[in-house]
């Protein structure tokens, strides 16, 4: 059985390179702050979309 490695991230861990690995998480952070925006304007789908 092979040691247990440890990620700092979940993109970490499934990126193939650093870079990818960041442009997840920049997509991730843009993606829940957008969902947030749209939550607390009470938008609906159609008016977000």
């Amino acid at each position: 059985m092979t040691p247990a490695q440890r990620f700092a991230s979940v993109f970490d861990a499934i990126a193939d390179t650093p870079q990818a690995a960041a442009s997840m998480r920049a997509r991730s952070d843009l993606m829940m702050n957008l969902a947030e925006v749209i939550r607390t304007q009470g938008m609906t789908r159609t008016q977000a979309a």
